[in-house]
């Protein structure tokens, strides 16, 4: 009972409350402890690598929920040889590290044992930077989607940066990097209508998101119920009122996506 109630409490205290007294401890050290975790506030990547590694095996195999703020390879491994129960997982990559100045991106290797090892995940959302060719970002959303097949719920926020050259900045004439920006587009879409019929919530962040797309997913998800699209394009109103004419089951948000006419 103890260990129930401590799972409520944040990790920190958790971590804080094994060296209290002996009783607490036990407590501690029970895997219904650490059945959820929330490290979202862990500000540092080591810190959060070093506390996620931590509660995954004090879990013993019985984490449910996680949410962090940072996740490499080691740690998308991790996850998947020790967390077979998980049901819903959020990770953030932060923008102050995205694009040619962030860690290197998960393999595909790396991600498909992470999927293999997850079968329950019902809840997924994503937010990482990568730095690979659009093939390669097309076959990491393949492998997503194909291997969680009990999603409900998908957020994802995925871009790649690639290097094509340098040119010649303005000032002091210091060479200026140059970069192609790549996103999930129609293709990408249709990947996951055809592997996740059941979601019931769907959202998509700097995604190239085309009036077909959207027609798309209106027509091949019928147990959607949320669509959110932040920053997508180039989405019309007529697109949007479409969708919610034809489906007025869903409810869609589209902040920053909407082309304007004439614009």
């Amino acid at each position: 009972m103890v260990a129930v109630i401590f799972s409520f409490l944040p990790v920190r205290d958790r971590f804080r409350s094994g060296s209290v007294c002996r009783k607490w401890r036990q407590a501690y050290l029970h895997p219904a402890c650490w059945r959820q975790a929330d490290l979202s506030d862990v500000g540092k990547e080591m810190d959060c690598e070093k506390i996620a590694m931590a509660v995954i095996l004090l879990s013993r195999g019985q984490l449910r929920s996680l949410s962090l703020r940072y996740c490499n390879d080691s740690l998308f491994e991790l996850i998947g040889k020790h967390c077979p129960l998980l049901e819903q997982i959020r990770i953030a990559k932060s923008h102050l590290l995205r694009g040619v100045y962030s860690p290197d991106p998960p393999s595909i290797s790396v991600i498909k044992a992470f999927v293999d090892g997850c079968p329950r995940l019902r809840s997924l959302d994503l937010k990482i930077d990568l730095r690979v060719e659009k093939k390669q970002l097309s076959e990491f959303v393949r492998t997503l989607v194909s291997g969680f097949r009990d999603l409900v719920a998908l957020h994802l926020d995925v871009e790649s940066v690639v290097f094509v050259g340098e040119g010649q900045g303005q000032g002091q004439g210091l060479p200026q990097v140059l970069c192609s920006y790549l996103y999930i587009d129609v293709a990408d879409i249709r990947l996951i209508v055809a592997n996740l019929p059941n979601l019931e919530v769907l959202g998509l962040r700097r995604a190239v998101v085309t009036d077909a797309g959207l027609e798309l997913i209106g027509k091949g998800l019928p147990r959607l119920r949320c669509l959110t699209l932040h920053g997508c394009f180039p989405l019309t109103w007529q697109a949007v009122n479409a969708l919610m004419s034809a489906r007025r089951d869903i409810r869609v948000a589209a902040e920053g996506s909407i082309r304007f006419p004439g614009i």
